[in-house]
């Protein structure tokens, strides 16, 4: 068991970890408005126990699934690219720190994107087939459009990997309609938008572990203030 010093000094480090990445570098002002209602309900600093709870749960050879990517409206090829950069950097430290089996999701069309951000962060791309027997390898697959489709892809792969956990970086998720929204005005991207939130559905009914990371409040993950985001962010409601 840990002493309390080294206790207290862990929960300091993931407060200014915390502090870091909630930085509201680009001005929009969400970040500010809603990081202290999610740290009130969680009541402790949000990465720290994000690390504890993957500690938990995943080990050795265990894959973990990464969602990404956010294609930019009204293109249906174009990605904003700190969901790729930032689940590659979460895929190297899964393998890196817990010798995990990464897999990245993300739309068909920022395939090649993500592919790319996972090389330059040192990562070796290849096939599913070849992650499931080798070592420190990462595997990155696009998504289905279809709704039916992406629900039968989502039992497949839970069923295929038993995946420990889903991390989920810059990934729109849908309101109570079943609409997938754009920032900063509310519109449709059903049409484009691979349903991911589909995999999240058999995480949560199969108990596991999910994490999501946003920073706008239409991003998956962010229905833990769905409350808040409906009463203070333009078009939240």
């Amino acid at each position: 068991m840990r002493p309390k010093s080294d206790i207290k000094e862990i929960e300091l480090i993931g407060e200014s970890i915390d502090q870091l990445i909630s930085l509201d570098v680009g001005g929009r002002g969400l970040l500010k408005i809603l990081y202290p209602f999610v740290r009130e309900r969680y009541g402790r600093p949000l990465c720290l126990m994000a690390a504890e709870k993957i500690r938990e749960r995943v080990s050795h050879g265990d894959f973990v699934l990464i969602t990404c990517g956010m294609l930019i409206y009204p293109y249906q090829d174009l990605t904003e690219t700190d969901g790729p950069v930032g689940g590659a950097v979460l895929a190297r430290a899964l393998q890196m720190g817990f010798g995990a089996k990464p897999m990245v999701l993300t739309d068909q069309a920022a395939v090649p994107v993500v592919k790319a951000a996972c090389r330059g962060a040192n990562l070796n791309v290849t096939d599913l087939q070849t992650v499931k027997r080798t070592e420190r390898t990462v595997t990155v697959t696009g998504f289905p459009i279809n709704e039916d489709e992406a629900r039968k892809e989502a039992k497949l792969i839970f069923h295929d990997l038993a995946p420990k956990a889903i991390i989920s970086i810059e990934r729109r998720g849908r309101n109570e309609k079943g609409i997938y929204h754009a920032l900063p005005k509310g519109r449709n991207m059903n049409e484009i938008e691979a349903k991911m939130v589909t995999l999240f559905d058999q995480a949560k009914e199969r108990g596991i572990l999910t994490i999501g990371i946003g920073d706008g409040g239409n991003e998956i993950g962010w229905g833990i203030v769905n409350d808040v985001i409906k009463a203070k962010i333009p078009y939240g409601d």
